[in-house]
């Protein structure tokens, strides 16, 4: 708000001038003023916006850090003006007065929105500001910032702040050619539900962006298909990306396959979700009897000081790495993976723990075998779990690729002869799971495509299915000879728009075209098969890194490649954002107002 700065003023602390006239930060509506008055600015702030504070502070004079206070400062509590600032205590220490100086309004500005973002990105109670050494260390920094109270920051920064950034990431996805959606539901400690809605697309510079569009609260006991559809179309409406949705991940609930559907909208189930399962189930109806032994000793180990002492001396003393005991948790398979595997790598200190302690365990030999074969079985499910789940890269193509490779790889386990039989029982519950949950994924055309327009891929995601392989190379041609008949007629229009003369000489020549699309045809029947003769890269490589060096070379797949790549194999972003909220919504911020919670997680996730 530079451009204000030469209003005095406080009440352009709330209003945006226009053109004509002013808009309010907090509700966007456009006011008229007088150039001599702004009380009808001031009329609107008071009766619309009444919780938000408007008197200018008044700044108490304190003894800086370069003089001597004439006596000790009282600290035993803080000051707050009921309007908009609270007051400061003086520091006790001149170490910092170097970095005391006299402040601008635009620096006020900025200093209050970098504590908001502070305060947003650590998941802090806004009452942060009360806090009477917070308050002692910024005065310290600079005693001129007057910081704003918590009135002033849930009621008047933190909405105003909110709708700056809305129509910053309005604009952001107004730029991306498509957008695939993710969504998710959760509920928090009061009960509350709660709806999420991510967009995910690839930005000009070729950097797959993740954007926060929604997360409020859903109210109702039942949530049908028809309702959450609705809530959709409301949320992409407000953010109008109709048109450029592609597809939308969410987990198999009937619910979210119905809203879709509604939507007319393809849905892509999430991947890590049904790994997650699979893999659950396998554990639960083979090896859970040693698990539960696992975690009986790890509690153990937890909850006992003595013991987990002596594990650390028992690691330092058998030149072992030092390793914390991992407790799984509920819902996460792949935690339960991560708690046996650090489980068995310290078996030797683990047992000679034990055995000093005299700890009364069910382990046995037969068990350490378990949990040995059950790491090597489940090995190809941890990787694949955290490949799909990684944040803002292309993972669409690999859920494809991998539904093979994880079949194809734990499926060979069974050869094993020394397998133990609950390990062999494990092994084919997953092949079992497998067979029946991932086929939605290989019957999906667009993981087909996203499989073929991805330079790692390509051929390789269609192994020992050469029909399939095929029909998505027709499938990738017909596409593209619909994008350069587009471009050609779009061509031809501006190349004789200019020239009426050139119209009427030659207009029915060029309507005729049947020798240009046959041209059509072969170039882009040309430009696929040089792709496909060209070498995959590094599965590590970033594919639209490669795209961005060769967009030149195949433009017209490059296209296609912008627009199927932005797609996530998972729902995996909702869950972050309900994963965030409940750090958020701890025992100090447990009465957060639902709006509140999602301008808070708006800011956190897309400033």
């Amino acid at each position: 708000m530079a451009q204000h700065s030469n209003y005095a003023s406080p009440i352009w602390n709330h209003f945006t001038k226009m053109e004509k006239g002013a808009k309010c930060k907090y509700c966007l509506a456009i006011l008229s003023y007088s150039k001599s008055t702004t009380s009808n600015l001031k009329r609107h702030l008071l009766s619309k916006h009444r919780k938000v504070p408007y008197k200018k502070q008044i700044h108490k004079h304190y003894p800086t850090t370069s003089e001597t206070p004439t006596q000790e400062p009282h600290t035993s509590g803080a000051h707050f003006n009921s309007d908009s600032e609270s007051h400061i205590p003086p520091p006790t220490s001149s170490k910092l007065s170097c970095l005391q100086s006299k402040m601008s309004p635009e620096t006020k500005r900025q200093l209050d929105r970098m504590l908001l973002e502070f305060i947003t990105k650590e998941c802090l109670p806004f009452s942060i500001v009360e806090n009477e050494a917070f308050q002692k260390f910024l005065h310290t920094l600079n005693s001129d910032y007057k910081l704003p109270s918590k009135k002033s920051i849930t009621n008047a920064l933190l909405p105003s702040v909110y709708n700056e950034e809305i129509e910053k990431v309005k604009v952001n996805v107004s730029s991306a050619n498509t957008i695939a959606l993710t969504t998710d539901g959760w509920s928090n400690i009061n009960n509350d539900s709660f709806l999420a809605l991510t967009a995910h697309y690839i930005d000009k510079s070729l950097n797959l962006q993740s954007k926060l569009l929604e997360c409020s609260e859903f109210p109702g006991s039942q949530h049908t298909g028809f309702q959450i559809a609705s809530w959709i179309n409301n949320v992409v409406k407000k953010f109008e990306i109709e048109k450029k949705v592609i597809s939308i991940v969410t987990d198999d609930a009937p619910n979210l396959k119905v809203a879709s559907t509604d939507l007319n909208i393809p849905h892509i189930p999430c991947f890590a979700r049904n790994l997650n399962l699979i893999a659950q189930n396998a554990i639960r109806n083979s090896i859970q009897t040693t698990v539960d032994e696992v975690k009986h000793v790890v509690m153990y180990f937890k909850q006992n000081i003595k013991a987990s002492h002596m594990l650390v001396g028992t690691q330092i003393k058998h030149k072992h790495e030092t390793m914390k005991l991992k407790q799984d948790v509920p819902n996460r398979w792949n935690s339960t993976f991560d708690m046996m595997d650090r489980f068995y790598k310290n078996k030797i200190p683990i047992l000679s723990c034990i055995d000093r302690l005299k700890v009364k365990t069910k382990m046995q030999n037969s068990d350490w075998l378990i949990i040995e074969q059950s790491l090597t079985a489940l090995k190809y499910f941890a990787s694949a779990t955290k490949l799909i789940s990684a944040e803002k890269q292309t993972t669409l193509s690999h859920v494809g690729l991998l539904c093979d490779v994880l079949l194809r790889k734990t499926s060979a386990l069974l050869s094993d002869t020394n397998l133990v039989p609950e390990v062999k029982s494990l092994i084919s519950l997953l092949v079992e799971g497998m067979e029946q949950r991932l086929q939605v994924y290989r019957d999906n055309q667009q993981i087909w495509k996203s499989m073929f327009l991805d330079p790692r891929v390509k051929k390789a995601g269609f192994q020992n299915e050469p029909e399939k392989y095929k029909y998505t190379c027709d499938l990738i041609l017909s596409e593209m000879l619909l994008l350069q008949e587009k471009k050609h007629t779009t061509d031809t229009e501006e190349s004789f728009r200019s020239s009426n003369d050139a119209t009427l000489l030659y207009g029915d020549i060029v309507s005729q075209e049947s020798e240009n699309m046959n041209t059509l045809n072969e170039l882009v029947e040309d430009e696929i098969s040089v792709y496909i003769k060209v070498n995959t890269i590094g599965v590590e490589r970033d594919p639209l890194l490669w795209w961005q060096e060769n967009c030149t070379k195949f433009p017209t797949l490059y296209t296609l490649a912008m627009k199927n790549l932005c797609v996530p194999g998972t729902s995996v972003p909702c869950e972050r954002v309900f994963s965030k909220a409940g750090q958020i919504l701890l025992e100090k911020r447990k009465r957060l107002l639902p709006k509140k919670l999602h301008e808070t997680l708006f800011l956190q996730f897309n400033c």
